[in-house]
């Protein structure tokens, strides 16, 4: 639908809280153990693409802007926390409400610690996979570029 310029999230509008489900579904496909070739992952990254730049469309940006809050730091190594939070005043309340939030959270019995939960290691897995096959391709074409030669 976004090659051919149609709405492509206009399927989700009329039905309630379907696209949150759908999105969690096909984010959490690789925390199911699935392993995908290399279309399926292009694709998957595509999609992830794509609802990135949906933000405007409320059905959209409800799922996905959970990826990029603030929860997300919690995958900076400590050093670059306080570099950030030093840099950006504004966030450490922020910052320390979260974390006085998950305090209150891990003590409630099966709560998952922040840096496992799947809101905030999608995103730097996702780029961490995208990294990896984009060394493995450019150094498979080098190879065959050598071996040509």
């Amino acid at each position: 639908k976004f090659r051919e310029n149609v709405p492509a999230w206009k399927c989700f509008h009329e039905r309630k809280d379907v696209f949150e489900q759908f999105f969690r579904r096909v984010q959490s496909i690789k925390e199911q153990g699935r392993v995908l070739n290399l279309a399926e992952k292009t694709n998957y990254l595509l999609f992830m693409i794509h609802c990135f730049q949906s933000l405007e469309d409320e059905k959209v940006r409800g799922p996905v802007i959970r990826l990029v809050s603030l929860q997300l730091w919690h995958c900076l190594s400590p050093g670059r926390l306080l570099m950030e939070l030093s840099l950006h005043e504004q966030l450490v309340e922020h910052w320390k409400k979260l974390l006085k939030r998950e305090v209150r959270l891990a003590k409630k019995v099966g709560v998952v610690e922040p840096r496992e939960r799947l809101e905030v290691k999608f995103l730097p897995l996702l780029l961490q996979e995208f990294l990896e096959i984009l060394v493995s391709t450019v150094s498979m074409h080098n190879e065959k570029e050598q071996s040509d030669a």
